[in-house]
C-alpha cells in the first residue's frame, strides 16, 4: 500500500466517529472509499483551521459526495479548504510544486524511461503534451497494449 492510500485510512479512521452520515452512506454503497477518504481529509484540514468551536458540516460535503465523481469532488473539497484557510492552502500548494521532479534517462536500444512526481497543473501540461501521442493512430495496425493509455492509473 502506498504512503497516500495509508494516509487516506488513517484519515478516515481518525474521523469516522465523527462522521456517521458518511460512514453509512459508503457501507450501503452510495459512496465509494475515495469519496469517503476525501470527506475525512477535509474535515481534518477545516477542523485545524476553524477550531473545535465550529461545529463540521458533513451534509454538505456527503451531499456532494453522491452528486459527483471522485475527481470532481475532490476538486470540491479543495475548494472548501482553501476558504477555510487561504493561507494554510496556499502553502500547501506552493509545497506541491516545490516537490515535482521529472526525470528522463536513455536506456539500451535508445528507450527511455520516464519517472517523475508532478503538482496538478504540471501533472495537466504534462498530460496534454503527451496525449495526441498515446492516441492509435494506424487503426489495427497500432498494436501497442491497452496500457499505453494515459488514463490508465498505474498506482495511487
Amino acid at each position: 500500500m502506498g504512503g497516500g492510500a495509508a494516509a487516506d485510512r488513517l484519515a478516515v479512521g481518525e474521523q469516522l466517529s465523527t462522521l456517521p452520515e458518511s460512514g453509512q452512506a459508503m457501507a450501503e454503497g452510495e459512496i465509494g472509499d475515495s469519496h469517503l477518504a476525501l470527506i475525512a481529509r477535509t474535515a481534518t484540514a477545516i477542523a485545524e483551521a476553524e477550531g473545535p468551536a465550529k461545529p463540521f458540516d458533513e451534509d454538505r460535503l456527503l451531499a456532494k459526495a453522491r452528486e459527483y465523481s471522485v475527481s470532481r469532488f475532490r476538486d470540491f473539497c479543495d475548494h472548501e479548504r482553501h476558504a477555510a484557510d487561504p493561507e494554510d492552502f496556499a502553502r500547501e500548494e506552493t509545497k506541491n510544486v516545490e516537490a515535482r521532479s521529472l526525470t528522463l534517462r536513455t536506456g539500451e536500444g535508445g528507450m527511455v524511461w520516464v519517472r517523475g512526481v508532478l503538482d496538478r497543473e504540471g501533472g495537466a501540461a504534462v498530460r496534454t503534451a503527451l496525449e495526441p501521442l498515446a492516441k492509435r493512430s494506424a487503426g489495427d495496425l497500432d498494436i501497442r497494449p491497452p496500457f499505453c493509455s494515459l488514463d490508465q492509473r498505474w498506482s495511487d
